[in-house]
């Protein structure tokens, strides 16, 4: 078996998603260089900064929109979308004027700019089965990562030939993101009344048991084949007084008390319901701790390596050195990380990052150089486990939108984190460091206590026999 299992996981899809995420990581470049380019073209640092405000405010709320637009409208048109809006903003930054009107279209081009999020990660739930969710959610970060590497690099090309070019080529990407969505994504269905209503603990299942090496299927029919996108159920399935819809899951969904009505109020409740489970509230608030700390690495780690008098290039060696093992290692960490109990991975993948973050206090280079180890080692066990972890807990109604509160509450971490930490570090940098490790620690208590017990969908595999009903014993 290969690291990468193709006859199980790499279908034409799962590639298909994962290079259209490349493609478009790799031609955004707004964020990147729109304060370089305001100042270019007249506007003062401090206009320029408040431009840039607005669209990371918008990138936050975006993310939210994405999800109620992914339950709404499905995965499919939800990328689109975004995709297509996306390319029209982005394309009119540089034509814009008015600062006002400037700042206007700033927000909104990052509004639907990461509306894509939550419908990508649908998506991908829909094309694999729970078991191999977080390995699959490893192949699609891998995609984004090579994006996120290769774009600055030529974001800086463009920008020396013609700053108008990086955002004509940012819209783009975004256009051809969504040309490979319509060519050659499957259309994932609206959520509708008749898919799960029951909470998920609640919902009955077999298991198959460590030893089968099958996943556990419902007592409401078999599941599908590794790799199958989206299933239809017969003729009788489709329609008729217990009418059976499509999951996400690839499963005919079976509407739980006849009439909807519970799975009809779901869709209504909105976010309410999202944040009426406490458990994942506690997860969201856990990777909003870690994510102030860990955007430190873009803010203070710069300031405490030119403090020292060591060469700005350390601090771009070592930002290199963790996108580069990433892209290289995380696939094969997560082939091993996928047979955790979540309760483990999660946490103790936060605690690794919390921890390189707060090395970085560590005296000289080698201190700084093994910090990143520790750092990235931390973002390769927790990052697809946490990614792929609200796919695993939510119902087809919710999904979306239980995507969309973690990935923004990683959004409003990484906003904030900034700014409080280089205030705090400029006050007192001891003080800082140990604030660090102390939201570090909190977020790793936080994230074991929502997902050691946390109720998981129907046939989630490895993840619920390691995780599942061993998670309630003394074993978890």
């Amino acid at each position: 078996m290969t690291v990468l299992d193709p006859p199980r996981l790499l279908t034409r899809p799962v590639l298909v998603l994962a290079a259209g995420v490349a493609v478009n990581r790799m031609g955004a470049f707004v964020q990147i260089f729109l304060v370089v380019y305001l100042t270019a073209e007249g506007y003062s640092a401090s206009r320029a900064g408040i431009a840039l405000t607005a669209f990371g405010v918008g990138s936050v709320l975006g993310v939210l929109l994405g999800g109620a637009a992914t339950d709404r409208f499905g995965a499919r048109p939800a990328i689109i979308g975004s995709s297509l809006l996306s390319a029209v903003q982005v394309a009119a930054i540089p034509v814009t004027g008015p600062f006002p009107a400037l700042l206007a279209v700033c927000a909104s081009a990052g509004l639907v700019a990461q509306m894509y999020r939550p419908a990508a990660l649908v998506t991908l739930s829909a094309l694999v089965p729970p078991g191999r969710r977080v390995l699959a959610t490893a192949v699609y970060r891998f995609g984004y990562n090579v994006g996120a590497t290769l774009g600055p690099l030529l974001g800086v090309l463009l920008f020396g030939l013609a700053p108008a070019l990086v955002f004509a080529v940012d819209a783009a990407s975004s256009a051809l993101f969504a040309l490979v969505a319509y060519a050659w994504l499957p259309a994932t269905p609206r959520a509708s009344s008749t898919t799960r209503e029951a909470p998920p603990e609640r919902s009955a299942r077999t298991d198959s048991g460590p030893s089968s090496g099958r996943e556990p299927s419902t007592t409401r029919g078999p599941s599908p084949p590794h790799g199958t996108a989206l299933t239809r159920g017969t003729a009788a399935n489709r329609g008729g007084p217990g009418k059976r819809g499509l999951s996400f899951d690839g499963e005919a969904a079976v509407g739980r008390g006849g009439s909807g009505e519970r799975g009809a109020r779901t869709r209504r409740a909105g976010y309410r319901a999202v944040v009426g489970d406490p458990r994942f509230l506690g997860f969201a608030v856990a990777l909003l701790l870690i994510s102030v700390v860990e955007i430190q690495y873009t803010s203070v780690l710069p300031l405490e390596v030119r403090g020292r008098g060591l060469p700005l290039g350390l601090y771009g060696g070592l930002v290199a050195a963790n996108g580069l093992i990433v892209i290289a290692a995380e696939i094969p960490v997560t082939r091993v990380v996928q047979h955790w109990n979540r309760g483990t991975a999660i946490p103790a993948g936060i605690a690794l990052i919390a921890a390189g973050i707060t090395g970085f206090a560590l005296p000289g280079a080698a201190g700084l150089v093994a910090a990143t180890l520790v750092w990235t080692a931390g973002e390769m066990v927790a990052a697809p486990s946490a990614a792929a972890y609200p796919t695993l807990v939510s119902d087809d109604a919710t999904r979306g939108r239980y995507i969309a509160l973690s990935a923004g509450a990683q959004g409003l971490g990484y906003a904030l984190g900034p700014a409080l930490g280089i205030a705090l570090w400029a006050r007192n940098s001891g003080a800082f460091w140990l604030a660090c490790a102390l939201l570090g620690l909190l977020a790793a208590v936080l994230a074991r206590w929502t997902t050691v017990r946390a109720p998981s969908t129907p046939g989630a595999g490895m993840l619920d026999r390691r995780g599942g009903e061993q998670e309630h014993g003394a074993g978890a």
